[in-house]
């Protein structure tokens, strides 16, 4: 929860007039952000009783500066927020853009729970005992998620979006969302829209009452990046239903000559610098290998300073990590460990959240799922690794728990330097290099 006062108010008490939100914005607002920011003004008075506000707005029309105006207002006036978002990534690149703590929406509204004879998470939707108005504010809203999907790592009775909509209203009937995000971007997975921006959807599915605005002009200052050229072109090919246009880059001579620049501009401290992305599990994993030959020039399978990408949950130490949470690895042990064949070794990794910054984890890492190209072990090598758990481990004989078992619940990465379109969705770095599929200058 941001940074309040512990007494706080209900909205009724500051009653919003058309220019209190855009006297927060550091520069002077659009015609349809001023718009945007006095209907959102109006969604929050006393006597609006809509539950939900959709701000839709593609790539450099000044989403995440509304944000910023929005929290800070709220927070003079001493309303209480919520800031959060579909993952781990998001929430942290908008509590750095915001100063403002976010927090994942699982993180949220669940109670993670270890599965018996799986790495899987069974989420327990929490309770909301907080009876004080609160406005929960979702950036990234494009991906979260209308429908239950059949994900054996996250296990859940109803979609992401319903079980938010259930506490949110839980706490105070009167307690309203503001969903943000752009429509151009891709959908949930297995899903043809984005639900949580869809009025027809809300309103429709939920018996939800709200309103939306749009943002069309370009604010960003950096109006000369190819990444928001492509964008805006892509965004009014959608609008028209034209062709996309020719994409706007700067091209390599060859793959060396882009994997050489990718290493000049990586830093480890900082690892969402630069990154490279791909159509492909197969052309990310080459990638992959060749930037560490670069770096590493004999790498070992895990060295010091590998950027690495969680590929199982885990538990463990009093924490949960979330497939896809990123990591540096600070030191690996010298003794490799073999277990059915099988190699495990012991690391320190370096992690961050968004609501308390970098931690550090040393644990078991198991190694041989850096080589495979989706990150997974075959059945019969999990069978293997289970068998020999309740052979000689009792407390998970008993237990059947893999996190009860420092082999079976061993960490599973894959390497971080290059990811696939879908991973990157919600992400932002300063560069990217894009490696298009039907390019093969090697």
């Amino acid at each position: 929860m941001p940074p309040l006062p512990p007494e706080t108010r209900h909205p009724m008490e500051h009653p919003f007039k058309p220019d209190t939100l855009s006297r927060f914005l550091p520069f002077e607002p659009t015609s349809d952000q001023q718009t945007a920011l006095q209907l959102i003004g109006e969604f929050l008075a006393e006597d609006c009783h809509e539950d939900f506000f959709i701000l839709k707005g593609s790539a450099g029309t000044g989403k995440t500066s509304m944000v910023k105006a929005i929290t800070d207002c709220l927070s003079s006036m001493e309303i209480k927020f919520m800031l959060c978002a579909p993952t781990a990534q998001a929430a942290r690149i908008i509590s750095i853009k915001t100063s403002r703590e976010a927090r994942t929406m699982h993180s949220v509204i669940y109670t993670p729970k270890p599965m018996r004879k799986s790495s899987g998470i069974r989420l327990v939707p929490k309770q909301n005992r907080e009876e004080d108005f609160t406005l929960f504010i979702v950036d990234e809203a494009s991906m979260v998620s209308g429908k239950l999907k059949d994900n054996q790592q996250f296990i859940a009775l109803k979609p992401l979006l319903s079980d938010f909509i259930n506490f949110v209203k839980e706490g105070n009937e009167r307690n309203k969302m503001l969903f943000i995000g752009d429509v151009y971007q891709l959908p949930p997975v297995k899903e043809t829209f984005s639900p949580a921006l869809s009025l027809q959807w809300l309103e429709g599915e939920y018996a939800l009452e709200g309103q939306e605005a749009a943002l069309q002009q370009v604010k960003r200052q950096q109006e000369t990046s190819y990444v928001l050229q492509n964008a805006i072109g892509l965004r009014n090919s959608l609008q028209q239903g034209s062709p996309p246009p020719p994409m706007k880059f700067v091209p390599f001579p060859n793959r060396k000559k882009a994997l050489e620049h990718y290493c000049q501009q990586l830093s480890v401290q900082e690892y969402d610098r630069v990154v490279m992305i791909a159509h492909t599990n197969r052309d990310v994993n080459r990638l992959n290998s060749d930037v560490r030959k670069m770096i590493f020039r004999e790498p070992d399978l895990l060295s010091r300073g590998d950027l690495v990408l969680l590929h199982a949950n885990w538990h463990g130490n009093g924490r949960f990590l979330l497939k896809g949470d990123t990591g540096t690895v600070v030191e690996v042990g010298k003794n490799i460990e073999e277990k059915e064949g099988l190699k495990f070794a012991t690391a320190e990794i370096r992690f961050s959240s968004p609501e308390e910054g970098s931690f550090y984890l040393t644990t078991k890492v198991l190694l041989d799922t850096l080589l495979t190209e989706r990150g997974d072990l075959h059945h019969d090598q999990e069978q293997a690794l289970f068998a020999n758990a309740l052979k000689h481990n009792a407390t998970f004989r008993k237990s059947r728990i893999v996190w009860d078992d420092p082999y079976l619940g061993a960490m599973r990465f894959r390497y971080a330097y290059a990811i696939t379109c879908h991973r990157a969705q919600g992400g932002e770095w300063a560069e990217v290099l894009l490696y298009p599929n039907v390019l093969r200058n090697d």
